[in-house]
């Protein structure tokens, strides 16, 4: 019995060490490679625009407004070409031109006004104060005030969402305005408190989106920046949606705050001088022309670019992909122009059409400042949007662009053209979509051009894509229905023009020339499917499979002294007699990747009290509890092997310092030649439930020889001492890594 309780230990012990010798290759470099890195969504963007060097040529001002005074807020009318500007010292509004850069008229307001505001209908213009509490009302058509508000508190933003309503933030040195209002038009009542859910005091700007159901407030005159968002519901109640982004506690407070017409980005400028871009939806933020100082900032009316104001200049930037369905969230760099001014911008504000922007400049942004007037030039331009890809397997598909300008689109018109033909298309001015349907197109090269005009052309996309709608032409050679090698070389002919790779089971060929293949695939022991594809540039994908049964050599090893013979299986090594720790095998069974062990010991049934295989068996596991870790997780069973009586049980052992090992524990008698063999298939923990089947199958083919009429062989293993067995159990782990290095060479030399 101690013979075998020794086998139980020191296949652990062995098998644990071979275990050993595979997992060092993961301990070198380059063997493991993890996901690449992929940087967290961040406020800084790479910039698509183009090289500085491609910029036109710096703008001459179209003209400036000498005013002298503090310019505080600019507004511009959608109806009418003017734009509203409040003169703070001098107690005025100014009504500027556009069209002839001069200030038409004044209107007489109250002590200091700061902010001004257009009703809806852009048929009222409100001026706040900061030295006064009042709000005071204009017709623009008569040019008449029409109403004074007063209101509980001083001035210091304004905002109107509906005809009847106005949002107003508050500057109040003795802390009564805590909040911003929503207050009445007609009589400066208060309506309702926007109450963020947190005791704020700050010089609040305010913005709305254009459908004005939405405000920003953000604070103009503490830091750190923060944004405040509320949303206007149909029955007027404006319900506080969340703060944020947070750019950090050193970020500075906001000097400018607007929204682009199609609502989906903010753009801030910091009183550090950087304009930021936030989406409404809070998916993401970035810098506009990082490295530039801005100090002013204002969207073009297709909201594409953002225009921002900082030293003598006003910059222009490409936004147009952040505008876009399904855009990216970062901004660019470099500006699409750069138009030059006669002094330091500190406010400005585009026309409704685009073509104009009014800049506040001046030595301060308190006093002696004057209004320039400057003309926006053409910055049409024509992005292919679809097709996106070179090659493209559909005939029938949309021709898709987007024209983007600064200035609106609805004086714009696009034609498409492929191969020099004209094809219908249609063209939104509202979103500058040319969208054409064409098709069914013969397979080829198409030159592809949309172009943009504005009486002449002005704009103009080329690009060139294929249509390929047919797989490759791809050929096996047939392959033998039965092979012996666990390899087997898959050959044949694939053509196409635009072929993009070609692969046999999961290995990707290389062509020789003709489009030739051939590749060595592995093979598993029975029926193997092998899939070969072939795919183009388009997309179309050629399949075909071939079939072949790998059957192995069979190798027997067969111990005549032992009475057996086993099947080695393939690529498993097999080594007779081993002696390791005191115990002798007859024969060990190996491979090493896995690492996996058959052994096979044996002893005369004259050394056992009861010859029946379930009580040797029993006998075995117990002894082996005593002194280790055994458990059992298929209890002693009754079996027939090779026509013996037989017993089997799986078990787990477990050796200090080693891996846990499970272990198929099976006893077969043979009566004919008065012993009995113990066979034990091993594995580590990690790969039994893998391996078993191998291990299964390895155990099956254990074949008792005839009996010749010899007698007997009688204590066959005379020599092997109780006490010496016992002593394998505790083989070391460097003695048991010793025989596993010498399994694994051998191994290697038998391959």
């Amino acid at each position: 019995m101690r013979v075998s309780q020794s086998t139980l230990w020191l296949i652990a012990v062995l098998l644990a060490a071979m275990a050993l010798i595979p997992s060092v290759k993961g301990a070198f470099p380059g063997e493991q490679e993890g996901p690449n890195d992929v940087p967290p969504m961040s406020r800084v963007s790479p910039s698509d625009s183009p090289e500085p060097g491609g910029l036109p040529p710096s703008a001459t001002p179209s003209a400036v407004v000498g005013v002298g005074t503090d310019l505080t807020d600019l507004v511009m009318d959608p109806n009418r070409p003017y734009v509203y500007t409040a003169d703070r010292l001098r107690d005025q509004v100014l009504v500027v031109s556009l069209a002839t850069a001069s200030v038409e008229r004044t209107l007489p307001v109250g002590d200091q006004p700061v902010a001004l505001a257009l009703n809806p209908s852009a048929t009222m213009l409100y001026v706040g104060h900061a030295g006064e509490r009042t709000i005071r009302a204009f017709d623009l058509v008569s040019w008449t005030q029409v109403e004074n508000l007063t209101v509980p508190f001083l001035t210091w933003d304004l905002a109107a969402p509906t005809e009847t309503e106005l949002v107003a933030t508050t500057h109040d040195s003795g802390f009564a305005g805590v909040y911003p209002y929503v207050i009445s038009a007609t009589n400066g009542s208060v309506l309702q408190r926007l109450d963020p859910g947190e005791l704020v005091y700050m010089d609040f700007l305010v913005a709305l989106n254009s459908a004005r159901t939405w405000a920003y407030l953000v604070p103009s005159a503490a830091a750190p920046f923060l944004m405040y968002s509320f949303e206007r519901d149909p029955q007027g109640i404006w319900t506080f949606r969340g703060r944020g982004p947070d750019f950090g506690s050193g970020t500075p407070a906001a000097r400018d705050l607007a929204v682009a017409p199609d609502g989906r980005w903010i753009y801030v400028t910091l009183a550090g001088g950087t304009v930021e871009g936030i989406a409404a939806d809070g998916t993401g933020s970035g810098p506009v022309g990082l490295g530039s100082t801005s100090y002013a900032a204002d969207v073009g009316p297709t909201s594409q670019f953002v225009a921002s104001a900082g030293a003598a200049e006003v910059r222009i930037y490409d936004v147009s992909a952040a505008s876009d369905p399904g855009g990216f969230n970062g901004f660019p760099v470099d500006p699409e122009a750069v138009l030059g001014l006669t002094g330091h911008a500190w406010a400005l504000r585009s026309s409704p059409s685009g073509d104009r922007i009014a800049v506040v400049i001046g030595l301060t942004d308190s006093a002696w400042q004057d209004l320039e007037i400057v003309n926006v030039p053409p910055l049409t331009r024509v992005r292919p949007i679809a097709p996106a890809e070179r090659f493209i397997r559909q005939s029938l598909f949309d021709i898709v662009g987007r024209t983007i300008d600064f200035r609106l689109l609805t004086d714009l018109s696009a034609t498409v053209s492929l191969n020099g033909m004209s094809t219908p298309a249609s063209f939104d001015s509202a979103t500058g979509l040319v969208v054409a349907h064409v098709g069914p197109l013969a397979e080829g090269d198409y030159a592809t051009e949309i172009r943009a005009f504005r009486g002449t052309l002005v704009a103009i996309a080329v690009w060139t894509f294929t249509v390929d709608t047919t797989p490759p032409d791809l050929l096996v050679d047939p392959v033998p229905t039965v092979v012996e090698s666990d390899v087997l070389n898959v050959s044949g002919t694939v053509i196409d023009l635009h072929l993009s790779w070609v692969r046999v089971g999961s290995i990707y060929a290389i062509l020789a020339p003709g489009g030739r293949f051939v590749l060595t695939v592995p093979l598993l022991t029975g029926t193997n499917t092998i899939e070969v594809e072939a795919a183009d540039q388009a997309g179309n994908v050629a399949r075909a499979v071939v079939t072949t049964e790998f059957r192995p050599t069979i190798r027997w090893f067969t111990h005549a002294t032992g009475h057996f013979r086993i099947q080695i299986p393939f690529r498993w090594s097999a080594a007779g007699n081993v002696t390791q720790g005191g115990t002798r095998f007859d024969v060990l069974l190996s491979r090493t990747d896995p690492a996996l062990i058959v052994g096979v010991s044996s002893d005369t049934l004259a050394m056992v009290p009861d010859s029946r295989p379930s009580r040797i068996l029993d006998s075995i596991i117990a002894q082996a509890s005593s002194t280790a870790g055994v458990i059992v997780f298929e209890p002693v069973a009754d079996t027939v092997v090779d026509e013996h009586p037989a017993a089997r049980a799986v078990i787990a052992v477990t050796v200090v310092g080693s891996p846990q090992v499970f272990e198929i524990v099976t006893v077969v008698v043979g009566a004919e030649w008065g012993r009995y063999w113990v066979i034990i298939g091993a594995a580590t923990v990690q790969v039994f439930d893998s391996s078993r089947g191998q291990i299964e199958a390895s155990t099956a083919t254990f074949d008792v020889l005839e009996a010749t009429g010899s007698p007997p062989v009688t204590n066959f293993f005379q020599a092997y001492q109780g006490w010496l067995l016992l002593a394998a159990i505790g083989a070391t782990v460097a003695e048991a890594a010793i025989l596993g290095v010498l399994m694994l060479r051998t191994s290697r030399r038998k391959r």
